[in-house]
């Protein structure tokens, strides 16, 4: 990501959010889940 915007890390760190990134993660992990549970 900090490629992509040609930052800092710590730049990129400041800038997203913990709560904002776990909730991220949450909703991958459901996806991937159900997508398991489908097939």
């Amino acid at each position: 990501m900090a490629n992509l915007y040609q930052m800092e890390i710590d730049k990129v760190k400041e800038a997203i959010s913990t709560s904002a990134l776990q909730y991220d993660l949450v909703i991958r992990k459901a996806y991937d889940f159900i997508k398991k549970a489908i097939n």
